[in-house]
């Protein structure tokens, strides 16, 4: 038979025989003393792993350690694992709202070049500066909202509630007075109805901005 016996210093736990109860013995790993339970005896015996005292042959008596329990850490579950590997594959693709809107504030900023070119073509250094002005903030409202801006976004927010605001007083001024200017005859009534057109369109390409730009999907790009 054989007793088992633990360090207290360092926990390595050893079976030695029934013999050695009651005796005293280094640890091989810390030569901290530990002591065979059950029998009295000597109170302290020399060190058995150098005189061969647990063999009558002579030998060292063999051993075997306690195995300690392995502690085993949890990984995240696969359900975690799949839902983070989709929202990050979601957050990476830009949704269609802001897909719009971007291609939208791309035909303001062509109409915007082609009144530039015209207004420096006829020296109007004002209306040259302003469609200027007006086309870097569309392009750096179009990088903003590729880069997940949230100040970029509300700028073109803003910016075409403006704009769809003061195009609409225009059209509407200008349908009230198609009626007295085609009675006067001082403007032809189709450049009135051309011009009518030219607002209905601006109108018709900012409102699309505004509501795709206040989608939920488009308000989770800008602010991740």
């Amino acid at each position: 038979m054989s007793i088992e016996a633990s360090c207290l210093k360092c926990g390595a736990s050893y079976r030695v025989k029934d013999e050695h109860a009651g005796k005293k013995f280094r640890c091989k790993k810390c030569q901290g003393a530990i002591s065979v339970p059950l029998l009295e005896a000597d109170p302290w015996d020399t060190d058995p792993w150098e005189d061969g005292s647990f063999d009558d042959g002579g030998e060292e008596e063999t051993y075997q350690e306690a195995p300690r329990p392995r502690r085993v850490t949890p990984g995240p579950s696969r359900t975690k694992q799949k839902s983070k590997k989709r929202r990050s594959r979601d957050g990476d693709t830009m949704p269609v709202p802001v897909w719009i809107a971007i291609g939208c504030i791309g035909i303001l900023m062509l109409l915007n070049v082609i009144g530039l070119v015209a207004q420096a073509m006829d020296q109007n250094i004002a209306g040259a500066s302003g469609s200027f002005l007006r086309l870097m903030v569309e392009i750096g409202v179009v990088i903003g909202l590729v880069k997940r801006s949230s100040v970029s976004r509300w700028t073109a927010i803003i910016l075409s509630g403006i704009m769809t605001v003061l195009f609409g007083c225009c059209g509407a001024g200008i349908l009230a007075m198609s009626e007295t200017v085609a009675q006067e005859g001082n403007i032809p009534p189709g450049f009135v109805m051309f011009i009518a057109l030219i607002v209905l369109g601006q109108i018709l390409i900012e409102v699309p901005i505004i509501v795709c730009l206040l989608l939920p999907a488009a308000e989770e790009w800008c602010n991740e």
